[in-house]
């Protein structure tokens, strides 16, 4: 049986999460020590008007869509627009942690086991959690950052927009 809905949906995120997270543990980005603040890593929007913590990097999705994949099938590619932002102390810290999140996304760090712009989907509801799926980070992962702000903790403002498609029919499908 296969998972799909908003189930399938919150495995994603998490699993998503998780990948973004090791990745920039084993570059280092959590140890103590280092220079900078340090990193906190968030999984839900904030509210642009609510202060946050420098060097706080924040993951979340908005809007999402659907397309039908084959003729006769409930086969669809489900996508959803994800934002990573990142308010850094400073140009250098911001650069250098948003440069990295784009590469982890695309696959571009083999040292770190990033090799590809796919990442594995998990079924946290299990003790030892299995792989379900794979999903697809697009090809277009687009780095901006803010030019004007309100706020001071925006002054360091870097963004990575990029769209991640699942592919899932329903659930009588083989996992």
């Amino acid at each position: 049986m296969t998972i799909v809905g908003g189930l399938r949906v919150r495995l994603m995120y998490d699993s998503l999460y998780n990948e973004i997270e090791r990745a920039l543990t084993a570059l280092g980005w959590f140890d103590s020590g280092r220079a900078h603040l340090p990193i906190n890593f968030i999984n839900e929007p904030v509210d642009e008007k609510e202060e946050i913590a420098l060097n706080t990097l924040v993951l979340y999705a908005e809007d999402g869509d659907t397309v039908q994949e084959e003729m006769g099938s409930d086969l669809s590619e489900h996508r959803r627009t994800f934002y990573l932002d990142f308010y850094a102390e400073n140009i250098s810290v911001g650069e250098h942690l948003i440069h990295d999140c784009q590469s982890i996304l695309e696959g571009r760090m083999r040292s770190i086991g990033r090799t590809s712009h796919f990442f594995d989907i998990y079924d946290y509801q299990q003790a030892t959690p299995p792989v379900i799926a794979s999903a697809e980070i697009g090809e277009d992962v687009i780095i901006d950052r803010a030019v004007t702000y309100s706020f001071p903790w925006q002054k360091n403002w870097y963004s990575c927009q990029f769209t991640v498609s699942d592919y899932w029919g329903n659930e009588d499908d083989d996992a």
